[in-house]
C-alpha cells in the first residue's frame, strides 16, 4: 500500500522540487513558454456578447417600430371611418361639409395616443394622419412614425 506523499510523487506531469525532497514542494511541469495567443479566446468571447447584443436590440427596437407604424396606420384608417359615418352626401355624390366628421376623426385620433393629426375630407376620400412617437428600448433617441388612412363616403339611400 503507498502513502499519500508516494502517490502524489509518481502523478504525472509533476516533479519534486529538489532530488532530495520527494514528499514536500511539488509544482507542474511547463512544457512551453506562453504564447501570443494567450487571452484570445477572452476577446473573442466578449466581441461575440457585444455582437449578439446589438443583433437582440436591433430585432427588439427594429419590432417595436413596425408595431408603432402599424398602430398609427389602423388609428388613421379607424378615424377616417369614424369621420365618414359622421358626413352628409347631397343626391349628387357631393359632400355637404359637416363640421362633426372632422371633430368625430380628430376626437378619435386624440383618444387613441396620435400625438398629432390631420384630417382632409373631400367628396371622393377621406384622408387622416397620425404622428406617433416611438422610444426604443436599446437604440437611443425617439422616432416619430407616420400613418395614413383614408376611407370613400358612399351615399346610402334609406327607404
Amino acid at each position: 500500500m503507498t502513502t499519500a506523499a508516494e502517490h502524489l510523487a509518481n502523478l504525472p506531469g509533476d516533479q519534486p522540487v529538489g532530488d532530495d525532497q520527494p514528499t514536500r514542494g511539488y509544482r507542474p511541469i511547463r512544457d512551453k513558454q506562453p504564447t501570443r495567443e494567450q487571452g484570445s479566446i477572452t476577446l473573442y468571447v466578449i466581441i461575440s456578447a457585444l455582437m449578439i447584443f446589438a443583433v437582440i436590440g436591433l430585432v427588439v427596437d427594429g419590432g417595436g417600430m413596425v408595431h408603432a407604424y402599424q398602430r398609427a396606420f389602423a388609428i388613421s384608417r379607424e378615424a377616417a371611418r369614424t369621420a365618414g359615418q359622421e358626413i352628409t352626401l347631397d343626391n349628387f355624390g357631393q359632400v355637404i361639409y359637416d363640421h362633426r366628421a372632422n371633430l368625430a376623426g380628430q376626437s378619435y385620433l386624440t383618444a387613441h395616443g396620435c400625438d398629432s393629426g390631420t384630417i382632409t375630407i373631400t367628396s371622393q376620400e377621406i384622408t387622416t394622419t397620425c404622428h406617433l412617437s416611438y422610444d426604443p428600448i436599446f437604440l437611443p433617441g425617439s422616432y416619430q412614425v407616420t400613418g395614413t388612412g383614408s376611407a370613400n363616403p358612399h351615399n346610402v339611400i334609406h327607404p
